[in-house]
């Protein structure tokens, strides 16, 4: 399994997440993951699969590339 992220992969999740005023519980249930892990992605102490930032990003309506890099998709 790929492993990626970093604190700055994990503020921006936070970030949106906050925005859609969710919890990081109610993120978790959307993707399957524990509210610990949410808050271990978002402080950059656990990094996330592949797979599971795809999920966050799609819950977060946003793609996974600007989770890791920032910027926006250029589509």
């Amino acid at each position: 399994m790929f492993f990626v992220g970093s604190v700055e992969t994990g503020e921006r999740i936070a970030a949106l997440r906050k925005a859609k005023e969710w919890s990081q519980s109610e993120l978790g249930e959307k993707i399957g993951l524990t509210q610990a892990s949410v808050s271990e992605i978002e402080r950059g102490v656990k990094r996330g699969s592949v797979e599971s930032l795809e999920s966050i990003a799609d819950a977060l309506d946003t793609d996974i590339g600007y989770l890791l890099t920032g910027r926006e998709s250029n589509q």
